[in-house]
Formats: C-alpha cells, structure tokens, sequence
C-alpha cells in the first residue's frame, strides 16, 4: 500500500503510527480545527496535528491544553510551527517571510515550544528544525521591496522559486520551521 509506504518514512520525524490498521482508519480518525475541538470528549484522538496553525492563534496555550484533553493516553501531538530564532529570521529581521504580521500571532523559539509542551505534561518531546528552500526565496524576494501578495501573486511564486533554488545545497543549515512531536503519557491502547 502506497500510503503505508509513506507514512513509514516519516517515522524517523514522529511518532507517527505506520501500520496497515492505521491507514485503513481503524484508528478513530477525525478533523479539528481551533475551538471546534472543545465539542469532543476526552481521551478521543490518537493523533493532533497543527500544521502551520498554533502561530495563528492569539491563546495557543488553551490550543493546546485542549489538544492534550481530547488526546488518548499514549496519544501524539504533532506540530509545524515558524522558527523565529534560525538564522534567516535573524538575517531577514522584518522581512523575515514568516513574521507575517498580523496574521502570526504568537511565534516559538525551541525553548519556548518544549516548556509549554512540558507543563501540559507532554513527555518525549522532539523538536526538528527544517526549511523548505522555496522560502528562502521568498525572504529576498520580500528584503527586495516586492509586497509578499499582490495581484502579481504567480510572479511573486516564479520570483521566489528562483531566487531559492540555490540554496537547496544548504537547506539544512538554515531552518524556517520546527517539527514538533510530543506524545501524552500512557499506553496507547
């Protein structure tokens, strides 16, 4: 099964489970998004993801106080936040493509992230910087002058992908984002 296949690469990320009994859904699946989790019980959800969201919320603690309520014992967080201490948000300072204000709300360094995470009472807590190098682009094409959006938005895409292309090579000394992962204590049963 291809999606077998490529959740079992993204293992060595999280604590994603890749087995045959979780692509098949036998897991209780479901999607969440903000306060729409208040309406479910507890102990509910194996896995939460927030891909590119916390940094939108202006409470992400009772985000994700609520995200620990909903998951099971052994149950996993998991999530992709901007990197406002890596090296281009440090060069770029207010042209650093991330800080989009006043759509980000509240940005995590690694500290930051792991003792909010810690007090919840998460455990196994992994933090794993990345980028992609479209995004490097991206903060030249925003240092140049050029508005993040406009009615020129496919110039704004072509102009961003070349600009970051050369540093593909250097993609891993430059991280924009963490992925996070964090698992409830117990036994996932």
């Amino acid at each position: 099964n291809e999606k077998v296949k490529v959740l079992r690469s993204l293992r060595r990320f999280s604590r994603v489970d890749a087995t045959e009994k979780s692509v098949r859904g036998q897991y209780t699946p479901g999607v969440v998004t903000g306060k729409e989790a208040a309406g479910y019980e507890s102990e509910r959800f194996d896995l939460v993801t927030m891909m590119e969201y916390l940094e939108h919320e202006p409470d992400p603690r009772s985000v994700l106080e609520e995200a620990r309520r909903i998951l099971k014992p052994g149950g996993s967080l998991a999530l992709e936040i901007p990197h406002p201490t890596g090296w281009p948000a440090r060069l770029f300072r207010n042209n650093w493509w991330n800080l989009h204000v006043p759509r980000h709300l509240v940005l995590f360094s690694p500290q930051t992230v792991e003792r909010a995470l810690k007090e919840l009472g998460f455990e196994d807590i992994q933090i794993h910087p990345f980028t992609y190098p479209y995004n490097m682009g991206t903060n030249i094409y925003q240092a140049l002058g050029f508005p993040y959006r406009s009615k020129f938005h496919y110039l704004f895409v072509a102009l961003s992908t070349i600009l970051g292309a050369p540093f593909q090579l250097f993609a891993r000394w430059m991280p924009e984002f963490l992925f996070v992962t964090a698992r409830v204590p117990g036994t996932a049963g």
